[in-house]
């Protein structure tokens, strides 16, 4: 696979982004690296080449911001400024220290499929995925559980609470062209 600039990659998206009302970059690829969130004018680039940025959404795992939670919140309420949102992704397979999770200011957690996965032969996961929709709920922050590929395990998530999936259920990685033509035919839509 060819490796895009970040920018360059931020510049395609856009197009992409006005399509969905929403867009989620993750920024732990090979396309925005903790490298390019933690360089020192990050936030300034994104603000001096794209201005607003409603719909899009950075989704962070611990590394992009163990290193320096300080600089790390004063970036994100900048880019925050213009627009963008901020999930925590991965939750529950990294450090997920609490400290951090009181202190950034993001709207979303992401739950791990990895929870999912053994959620009907594993108490403990089936607790923890309990847990952290709690924990969500009583931070006011959106909970979006990943990896959810069949019908039982939406319902039995509904059942707690959860109200936003994301996973193999709605539809697997494709190409742009694919995606475009499936929105437009609202076939990503699936009533649960």
């Amino acid at each position: 696979m060819i490796k895009i600039p970040h920018i360059v990659f931020l510049n395609y998206t856009l197009f992409f982004c006005l399509r969905l009302n929403t867009l989620c970059i993750n920024l732990y690829d090979h396309y925005i690296s903790p490298i390019h969130f933690n360089k020192k004018h990050f936030s300034e680039e994104i603000i001096s080449k794209h201005g607003i940025l409603k719909g899009i959404n950075f989704e962070l795992t611990e590394g992009a911001f163990i290193d320096d939670i300080d600089k790390c919140i004063e970036k994100i309420k900048i880019l925050k400024t213009i627009g963008i949102n901020f999930s925590i992704d991965d939750f529950g397979t990294g450090y997920s220290s609490l400290s951090y999770l009181s202190k950034l200011p993001v709207t979303t957690l992401k739950i791990d499929r990895s929870f999912v996965v053994n959620m009907f032969e594993s108490l403990d996961d089936m607790n923890i995925i309990k847990t952290i929709i709690e924990l969500g709920k009583i931070l006011g922050l959106k909970v979006i559980v990943e990896g959810v590929e069949t019908i039982e395990e939406i319902s039995v998530l509904k059942d707690m609470g959860v109200e936003n999936f994301q996973g193999y259920y709605y539809g697997k990685p494709e190409e742009l062209e694919v995606v475009l033509k499936k929105l437009e035919g609202k076939e990503y839509i699936k009533k649960i």
